[in-house]
């Protein structure tokens, strides 16, 4: 779960502005319209001149249909700077630049990418501050016994049960940076750029 901080919330404040705009317009265009049936009342009872009211109804329109084409902007805004705030991950150009950014904080429990900090279980974390710490950032599978516990290095179902776990569960984690971990031919997890991020990776 991402922590939000103070300085990220402001990129909310234009679809807060926005959202309020919305709700703003679609309130006085039902005021108007629930204030129009009393004042069809009176002029059916011969209190409003027939001119005076077509032309307070030409108004009406006009007001109304302004209010809506101001809602209607008011909508578009919102979704537009919804989809614009929405987390996606940040590009890097190499794996050490990437890595300059990624921190392991331990006593947070936290995984911790530019300004962003992810929760993990320390399990977790001490697997990609391991992977992290590798030349080439790879773990082989009797690496992981050793870091983790021999149940994941045994070779039985239920070590093998572990290693999908733990692999779907960094995934999950590393889903919103450059980061993810996959597993090489030899079965070895290795910390790589995701498709898209490594063109810049020698």
């Amino acid at each position: 779960m991402e922590h939000m901080k103070g300085c990220h919330l402001k990129r909310f404040f234009p679809a807060l502005a926005w959202g309020v705009s919305c709700i703003f317009f679609l309130l006085v265009i039902f005021f108007i319209c629930y204030e129009y049936v009393d004042y069809r009342s009176l002029c059916n009872i011969g209190l409003v001149e027939d001119g005076i009211d077509e032309l307070h109804d030409k108004l009406l329109f006009v007001g109304v249909g302004a209010l809506a084409c101001l809602f209607v902007i008011a909508c578009v805004g919102l979704v537009w700077t919804l989809r614009k705030s929405k987390v996606r991950p940040l590009k890097a150009e190499s794996m050490d630049a990437a890595l300059q950014l990624l921190h392991i904080d331990k006593f947070r429990g936290c995984v911790i990418y530019s300004h962003k900090s992810f929760d993990a279980s320390p399990r977790v974390l001490l697997f990609l501050e391991k992977l992290m710490q590798k030349e080439e950032h790879t773990l082989s599978l009797e690496e992981l016994g050793e870091l983790l516990g021999k149940g994941y290095s045994d070779g039985t179902e239920s070590c093998h049960s572990r290693l999908r776990n733990i692999k779907c569960i960094v995934h999950k984690t590393l889903r919103d940076t450059p980061f993810d971990v996959v597993r090489d031919t030899s079965g070895n997890f290795k910390l790589v750029l995701k498709e898209g991020e490594s063109e810049g990776v020698g």
